[in-house]
């Protein structure tokens, strides 16, 4: 079985939950997942009111600043209180204190490396879509920027469990 075939058999089962994204894409933000045979260059209807698209779009805003603070960290490192313990025993007193300033540093390095990754537009893009859809794909390699895909473009497999299984673009 090639790739293609591959992906339509999934494709089926993911049809009646890309109709209803479509649906509320259709009432927010149209663009968001457009309606079978228009692209993202096609012109979008128009919804009758644009408060759903102002919810949307606050919303997003809103769990981005929540989840990724423009000031701060957005996670803290630790050392556990085994290796504290480990190291007090091994006569290392000020250990714990260098290791903090150590980990505090590269808080800075990582939240800093996140903000000038870039990632944070595809970030914002992958909340209005979970907000409106419920679904959306991330990508994110090691090194480079990351990489969203809409529900109309990707089909997934899981196992029972919720692991992945295979993803198809």
């Amino acid at each position: 079985m090639n790739v293609a075939s591959r992906y339509t058999q999934l494709a089926t089962s993911r049809d009646s939950v890309l109709n209803r994204g479509r649906e509320c894409s259709y009432l927010t933000l149209p663009f968001i997942l457009p309606r079978s045979g228009q692209s993202e260059l096609s012109n979008s209807p128009v919804p009758n009111s644009n408060v759903g698209a102002r919810c949307v779009n606050n919303l997003a805003n809103k769990l981005l600043l929540t989840l990724f603070p423009t000031s701060s960290p957005f996670f803290k490192l630790q050392v556990s209180e085994a290796i504290v313990q480990e190291l007090e025993d091994a006569g290392q007193k000020d250990a714990e204190l260098k290791i903090e300033e150590k980990m505090t540093r590269n808080e800075g390095i990582i939240t800093s490396d996140m903000e000038s990754s870039g990632s944070k537009p595809t970030y914002y893009e992958a909340l209005r879509h979970e907000l409106i859809v419920g679904n959306y794909l991330l990508h994110v390699p090691k090194e480079g920027k990351t990489l969203g895909y809409a529900l109309d473009k990707y089909v997934v497999r899981r196992a029972h469990s919720g692991l992945v299984l295979e993803i198809i673009l």
